[in-house]
């Protein structure tokens, strides 16, 4: 994959995933980021209305996750690392770190990667990829491996 230092956004963060592939095991950030989709969760609302209700009553239920897109420039070496990820069909965990002053902070979470797509090729004759999947349990500010 190209330098780490290309994996920086626009947006100030930088999306790394860990990699037992190192010695020691570590994050790796996906080279030049483009753009990813929000990062979130929700809970369904539960009806909980029994004969002694006065009226229809609700709670939160499981938070249920949101789907992600990651957009990606990859040289050769990186799309088939980011093709590996997504044949293997197995969790990932991803670290993504907003560094701007004021608001710097770093979630983690699992990601299931369902899919991928390739676009063209641009002008550093990058391949431009969207790694598509979904966030799996919680998100959280603690990191799994420390």
């Amino acid at each position: 994959m190209p330098n780490v230092a290309d994996g920086f956004i626009g947006s100030k963060a930088t999306i790394s995933y860990w990699d037992v592939s190192q010695s020691p095991d570590a994050y790796t950030a996906y080279a030049q980021v483009q753009n990813f989709g929000d990062i979130g969760r929700k809970a369904p609302e539960v009806e909980k209305t029994t004969l002694d209700s006065d009226a229809v009553e609700r709670r939160p239920g499981l938070p249920d996750t949101e789907s992600v897109t990651i957009m990606v420039n990859l040289n050769a070496a990186g799309f088939a690392i980011l093709k590996a990820q997504v044949d293997a069909g197995t969790k990932l965990d991803l670290k993504v770190n907003f560094t701007p002053a004021g608001i710097a902070t770093i979630l983690y979470f699992g990601f299931i990667p369902l899919g991928y797509k390739i676009g063209k090729v641009d002008a550093k004759k990058l391949l431009e990829c969207s790694l598509e999947g979904r966030i799996t349990g919680d998100i959280s500010t603690t990191d799994p491996h420390a």
